[in-house]
């Protein structure tokens, strides 16, 4: 089993600025997110972590559906 050192390795936490502090359209966010994320599932990367504070973690939904996508 491993311990939580190691589980650590795999997990990514993020968080942003508030919506109107982003600079960018939220659909553009979001894909950027969303690509983040799925590059870095080959990377071992398992555990996605938003603190879903109002902006980037709640308010794009920061990708959270394509970890289980193909």
């Amino acid at each position: 089993m491993p311990t939580e050192a190691e589980l650590r390795r795999h997990r990514c936490c993020f968080t942003g600025h508030r919506p109107e502090k982003l600079g960018a359209p939220e659909a553009e966010i979001k894909a950027a997110l969303t690509s983040a994320i799925r590059a870095a599932i080959p990377d071992g990367y398992s555990v996605f972590i938003s603190g879903m504070a109002r902006g980037v973690g709640r308010d794009t939904g920061a990708g959270w559906d394509s970890p289980h996508k193909k």
